[in-house]
């Protein structure tokens, strides 16, 4: 992966969209979508791992509204190796895809508020389900996140990748750039393409 864009949807409906790039093992995702009164809810996290693509380093995180940041360097803070920032996660999906693993487990950082601690967290194939997706409807496999024994989310994935994943009710979808960023708000395209920008 070295970008990817994805549709974001609430209710059904696209409001908003979610980038990711890895490069130079340093993995970047930003996400925005409006909130309604003219409020944007737009998010940044940048995570640098080691050499083998899965355990990290250092993550910085930013979030608006709230006024929300952090900065954590995982050995100065005492995190083993089995942990991972929330955002982190997909390259743990990834991982697991490539290994072809049945699960994997870790322990989750959640990236606004990473002084509560690592939660267990367990990533699973679930198995191939029939899956609608923007271009139509077809079989992928099901990869189920379970935190503290309770699900937070899954992903799906057919040849081309992870084409689909849920966030316990908003949705989001492997999408061109052109067709992420269409229609959209002009303070959310400039977001999602270049962040916080100070």
């Amino acid at each position: 992966m070295s970008e990817r864009w994805e549709s974001f949807h609430e209710a059904g409906r696209r409001v908003g969209a979610l980038w990711r790039r890895f490069d130079d093992g340093v993995l970047t995702s930003r996400i925005a979508f409006p909130l309604g009164d003219a409020e944007m809810y737009r998010a940044e996290s940048v995570i640098a791992f080691e050499g083998d693509g899965v355990t990290w380093s250092a993550t910085g995180y930013r979030q608006e509204p709230g006024g929300v940041a952090s900065a954590v360097t995982r050995t100065a803070a005492g995190l083993g190796r089995d942990t991972l920032p929330s955002f982190g996660e997909f390259r743990l999906v990834l991982h697991l895809l490539e290994t072809g693993a049945g699960s994997v487990t870790f322990r989750r950082l959640d990236d606004g508020t990473p002084d509560r601690g690592a939660r267990p967290a367990v990533l699973s194939r679930v198995g191939t389900e029939t899956v609608a997706l923007p271009d139509g409807t077809g079989p992928c496999l099901r990869v189920d996140l379970l935190v503290d024994g309770e699900r937070a989310g899954s992903h799906w994935s057919d040849a081309d990748g992870v084409v689909k994943s849920d966030w316990l009710g908003a949705e989001s979808y492997l999408v061109s750039a052109e067709d992420a960023l269409a229609g959209l708000p002009p303070r959310i395209v400039a977001f999602l393409r270049d962040g916080f920008g100070d």
